[in-house]
């Protein structure tokens, strides 16, 4: 099992008076609130990591937001052009950030990952906001290394009952495919639509037995989609000596196709909009404490 690290608590810590208002709930490992101008984009609290920026023909940069972000006047904005191998995004090296890759995985792990967005517009083929996520699979067997996420709108969820374009939250005990799929099917699905033009907080909390995924601090019942039972932990690169996901923001990698890439894999699932945040915790929040998460953002 993974040695669990505790953090002092928020109220410990320098952070703006909005993220005060929620500091009963547990710290989490990261928090990034995207106040910079640019890359890297700094953890305000616990460990020290950095998002840094996947492609310098397209940055991702931060604008004043008229009406305020959750953790202040700023947001990341993302807008790049979509290309087959366009890297447009935010990513930590696994190697630099242990305590939200490797350090989240295992038979025993379990996690939370919030993240505060709004979008630009209605949005469909599954984007992804972040996690540590990573389906290229190349020779010797290897074929992928999924562990956590948050997409929108992605396809594992759209059969299920009532749901109309919303949150799929993402655990993957075996890094590669679910037996007997092409895809990864092991998602908690909320039935709400993620709405653009609005602040919405996004949470993933995963305890080891269910994947429960939660809208502006609330989860919404979806049969068996939410949550969604869960046993076998997170996939643990590590233990099973094959490759580990990055932690990523915006896209994520993906087998190539008939897309004339000639890497072996592009960069998928794009997200458009604004980011205001994204935390991450090494334990899985109760409803209260995701609900307290969400409110460290202004107007949750």
């Amino acid at each position: 099992m993974v040695q669990r690290r505790r953090y002092p608590k928020l109220s410990s810590l320098l952070l703006s008076s909005a993220a005060a208002l929620a500091l009963a709930a547990p710290s989490p490992v990261v928090l990034f609130t995207f106040q910079e101008e640019r890359a890297p984009y700094a953890s305000t609290v616990a460990e020290p990591y950095a998002l840094l920026d996947g492609n310098a023909s397209h940055p991702i940069v931060t604008r004043v937001v008229a009406r305020g972000a959750p953790f202040g006047a700023r947001a990341a904005l993302f807008d790049a052009p979509a290309s087959a191998n366009n890297s447009a995004r935010l990513f930590a090296p696994r190697a630099a950030a242990p305590g939200i890759t490797s350090g989240i995985s295992g038979p025993g792990a379990t996690v939370t990952i919030v993240a505060w967005v709004q979008l630009l517009a209605n949005v469909s083929g599954g984007p992804f906001v972040a996690g540590a996520w990573d389906e290229f699979g190349v020779e010797g067997g290897r074929t992928g290394a999924r562990q956590y996420a948050l997409f929108i709108n992605l396809a594992a969820c759209r059969s299920a009952p009532a749901f109309d374009g919303g949150l799929a939250a993402h655990i993957s005990p075996v890094g590669g495919p679910t037996p007997g799929s092409a895809y990864c099917e092991t998602a908690a699905c909320d039935p709400r639509a993620v709405e653009p033009g609005s602040w919405q907080c996004l949470a993933n909390s995963f305890d080891g037995a269910a994947i429960r995924a939660y809208v502006n601090g609330t989860l919404v019942g979806n049969g068996a989609r939410n949550p969604y039972p869960l046993t076998g932990g997170i996939y643990d690169a590590e233990r099973v000596g094959g490759f580990g996901a990055e932690f990523g923001v915006g896209l994520n990698r993906v087998n190539a196709s008939a897309d004339g890439a000639r890497d072996g894999f592009h960069w998928s699932n794009r997200f458009e909009g604004l980011l205001g945040g994204i935390a991450v915790y090494n334990e899985s929040l109760s409803g209260d404490d995701v609900a307290a998460a969400c409110r460290m953002g202004a107007g949750f």
